[in-house]
């Protein structure tokens, strides 16, 4: 009999960290607002969907190359 396995199929992230980052020196005000703000999104999008994060911090927040943050670690 063949057995279902769940498995989950996730997006490659290769920017990063935002601890990395920020690890590299200052950062602009126009970037710390862009970031800011998306993870800001995830939140709210994860809050309207009844999920609640419990460990918001940069090393859980994963930089596309374009500079898109993406909050992780759920």
């Amino acid at each position: 009999a063949e057995v279902a396995h769940p498995w989950l199929v996730m997006e490659l992230i290769s920017g990063g960290s935002l601890q990395d980052r920020l690890e590299r020196g200052p950062c602009t005000p126009t970037e710390t607002a862009r970031w800011g703000r998306g993870v800001l999104a995830g939140l709210r999008a994860a809050h309207g969907a009844g999920i609640l994060h419990r460990d918001v911090k940069p090393g859980n927040v994963l930089m596309r190359t374009d500079g898109t943050p993406l909050l992780t670690d759920f």
